[in-house]
């Protein structure tokens, strides 16, 4: 335990005791230190004859200067004529029972009396007997002297330590008395261990607190009583604490009760001192149960992490500012729409780093938010500002004042929506607001706008000039100018508006002028402020209707037209034909008598020619009624899964495996081959056809290349690759054309209906076809069919 004051005193007044009663023994019998100083001087003084003598004493001086000594006794009484102690003088000793002699009107001796006083003699008639060789003769009286005083002083100082030793046992006494009460009353618990950390006491309120009985903790562990992943840290802070020599400690920590309930803690621990042998015997702790706290600082702590969460990802910048608009806080929100960071911010005043548009208005609406916020109002407001990169933004703004403890008000907080986008929106909306008024205004169309009565509450300037100079003033004035015939009809398009269906009607109308015009109205039902509204577009039609009545005309007359054309085209052929199919066989027979005669050259070769021309004029036909047959719809397409590789292959066989021109025709297959739905006699037609223009405009000995590619699940492309003399830039947008052929074929026979007839059987397989050439390098036509 921790050694009182009162033992001290007790040990130091026992010796002192002892050393006095020795000392009385042999130097004086008076036990009272300012009696056995006057005796010293009477007979010092008596036998010597000096004038004056002094004892000067403080216990507690921690200087030799004059000023710290009092005096215990003097001889005469009025020492203040005599005495050289005074604030201004200094006497410095060595640590023996020295003296020194000072002249000042007189000679003073000054005797050391131990490490507590002075001894002062003076004498101004008889130097000699201050002289050093007399005063030599009685330093070891005056050393007999001190111990004497000494032991004097010490006997009073025990009489009275041993007054207040009783004092402070009986004090001592009922403190211990009232700290027992204290400690079994108290409402923490109280207990204590021995150094090992086993349970040596515990008081009731720990019973109360923890549970049990006082059995169930004496001579167990203490942390035993402590949450099982707490254990390790707290046995290291302890053993921290013990081997630091920290008297006092304080730590929190979840204890569990006999019941296994789980309880905070709040412990101070005290180091337990053995005063006699200077050694720690074990610890005292004081805790208190701060379960509430703790649960309520981690819900606290939770909270603001969760709104410190919210704050930090929030899509509204935040913004708290002092009284003199000096930035606080910034959250990540607002750094993203200023561009500053939060270092950028923190401390800086926001009337830099927000500066207003150069807008008078706009810089008065701000000092007057500012003053507001400082008078205690809230508001929002919207205010532009120039971010970091000196961009111009709109920010809608919500601020509202802070108050500290006191209710005084310390600054503002603002919400800060970037409205930018929306800024522009709207101001777009207006825009586009204005030219939809603007084209209203215009419209060549009548536009009303009609209440659910059927009253007229806007209507644009063809509105006014057409129907009436003024219809907002005109009741039921569309009722009035649709005639009495048509008000079936209107009373239906008026029941469809009210069932929320558009309506679209050509009817007579009335103008203001009592005329009837052909007219479109149009009307559709919408919502404004709760109740329903009707738009009505009329449309004058007179000149429109009669336009549509002109073209149906002439389209009747175009398409009798075609008719006529495709009827004389089909007669043409059908009459070209047998002329043609009479020359063919007279010439056959022409041919056939010759060949009995003498060959004659010239004969066979203009047989040849007209054979050659007819064969012509016959492709020429075919072609024509081909094309005659596509226009008038009479081809009919069968579709049905073809192999369109196994078709090419067999086409190839039959018409291009051995030219005239000694070329043949290479077939490559990409990808897995699969069977698509395309008609298949149209497929022939289009693939033989750029086969045969392939072959015909090859003047090289390099074969074409018939490329089917399967690789896309969606299409399959064929790619008819010649190298040929290709066709000029300028020749391919007219390619397809009717009757079209390119400028460099010169003197290649052909009628130039062949890939106008493609194009147009690519079209009725819903295919499409592309060419890519350069002149004299070739062609590659592409066919892209679905598949």
């Amino acid at each position: 335990m921790k050694q009182t004051m009162s033992d001290v005193y007790r040990q130091k007044a026992l010796y002192d005791a002892q050393f006095l009663y020795e000392l009385s023994l042999a130097t004086n019998k008076s036990l009272d230190p300012r009696v056995c100083a006057n005796e010293f001087l009477k007979v010092l003084l008596s036998k010597k004859k000096l004038e004056f003598g002094a004892v000067w004493v403080n216990k507690n001086a921690k200087s030799d200067t004059a000023n710290a000594f009092t005096p215990l006794a003097s001889i005469p009484i009025d020492y203040k004529s005599y005495s050289v102690f005074n604030p201004d003088k200094k006497v410095k000793f060595d640590k023996n029972y020295a003296y020194t002699i000072i002249k000042n009107g007189g000679v003073h001796a000054v005797f050391r009396l131990s490490d507590y006083g002075f001894l002062e003699l003076f004498s101004s008639r008889y130097k000699e007997n201050l002289s050093s060789k007399k005063l030599n003769q009685i330093q070891e009286v005056i050393e007999q002297f001190a111990k004497s005083l000494e032991g004097s002083i010490s006997y009073k100082l025990l009489k009275k330590e041993i007054k207040e030793r009783e004092r402070v046992e009986k004090a001592l006494l009922r403190s211990e008395n009232k700290y027992k009460d204290l400690v079994e009353q108290a409402g923490d618990i109280i207990y204590r261990t021995d150094l090992k950390g086993y349970i040596t006491f515990v008081n009731d309120s720990a019973l109360k607190i923890m549970g049990g009985k006082k059995k169930d903790y004496i001579g167990k562990h203490f942390l035993k009583f402590v949450r099982e992943d707490y254990k390790d840290q707290i046995l290291n802070f302890y053993q921290s604490q013990f081997e630091k020599k920290n008297r006092i400690s304080t730590l929190e920590f979840p204890a569990i009760t006999k019941t296994g309930e789980e309880l905070w803690l709040t412990q101070k621990a005290r180091v337990l001192l053995d005063s006699s042998k200077n050694e720690v015997f074990g610890f005292a702790a004081i805790a208190r149960d701060i379960t509430q706290n703790v649960h309520a600082r981690i819900a606290l702590k939770r909270s603001e992490e969760k709104f410190r969460g919210i704050i930090e990802n929030m899509n509204l910048g935040l913004l708290e500012v002092d009284l003199d608009q000096n930035i606080l806080f910034a959250n990540k929100s607002f750094c993203k729409i200023s561009g500053y960071s939060q270092d950028e911010l923190i401390n800086k005043n926001a009337s830099i780093l927000l500066k207003a548009h150069e807008n008078s208005s706009n810089l008065e609406m701000l000092e007057s938010e500012i003053k507001k916020r400082t008078s205690g109002e809230s508001g929002a407001y919207e205010l532009q500002i120039v971010n970091k990169n000196g961009e111009k933004k709109w920010v809608l703004i919500s601020g509202a004042p802070v108050y500290d403890n006191a209710g005084n008000i310390t600054g503002s907080i603002g919400i800060h929506l970037d409205i930018t986008e929306q800024k522009m929106a709207r101001d777009q909306i207006l825009s586009r607001q204005k030219k939809l008024e603007s084209i209203v205004s215009t419209s060549p169309e009548s536009v009303f706008i009609l209440d659910e009565n059927e009253r007229v509450i806007e209507c644009n300037d063809k509105a006014s000039s057409l129907f009436c100079d003024n219809p907002k003033k005109e009741s039921n004035l569309i009722s009035k100018i649709i005639p009495e015939r048509y008000s079936s009809i209107h009373k239906i398009g008026i029941g469809s508006i009210l069932s929320q269906k558009d309506q679209k009607i050509e009817v007579d109308v009335i103008n203001k002028y009592k005329e009837e015009i052909a007219a479109e109205i149009r009307a559709s039902s919408f919502t404004f402020e709760g109740k329903n509204h009707y738009s009505v577009f009329i449309k004058d039609i007179t000149l429109e209707k009669q336009t549509k009545i002109n073209l149906e005309r002439a389209l009747k007359k175009q398409r009798e037209l075609n008719e006529l054309k495709s009827k004389f085209v089909s007669m043409t052929s059908h009459e070209f034909r047998t002329p043609l199919t009479t020359i063919r066989s007279n010439i056959e027979l022409l041919s056939y008598h010759i060949a009995n005669y003498p060959e004659n050259p010239k004969i066979n070769k203009n047989i040849e020619r007209i054979g050659n021309e007819l064969n012509r004029i016959t492709n020429l036909m075919d072609d024509i009624l081909t094309i005659g047959r596509i226009e008038s719809g009479k081809i009919k397409t069968t579709f049905k899964l073809t192999d369109i590789s196994y078709t090419s292959k067999k086409m190839i066989e039959a018409s291009f495996k051995s030219s005239t021109k000694g070329l043949n025709v290479e077939l490559k297959i990409i990808g897995d081959q699969r069977n698509i739905s395309t008609d298949e006699s149209i497929f022939s037609h289009i693939i033989s056809n750029l086969l045969g223009n392939a072959i015909k405009y090859t003047l090289t000995n390099k074969s074409p290349i018939l490329t089917i590619d399967y690789t896309n699940p969606q299409e399959v492309v064929c790619n008819i690759e010649d190298f040929g003399i290709g066709i000029p830039e300028q020749d391919l947008p007219n390619l397809f054309d009717s009757f079209f052929r390119a400028s460099n074929v010169q003197n290649i026979t052909g009628t130039g209906l062949g890939l106008a007839i493609v194009k147009q059987f690519t079209q009725l397989i819903n295919a499409s076809i592309s060419v890519e050439s350069e002149k004299d390098k070739g062609s590659t036509f592409s066919l892209v069919i679905p598949g």
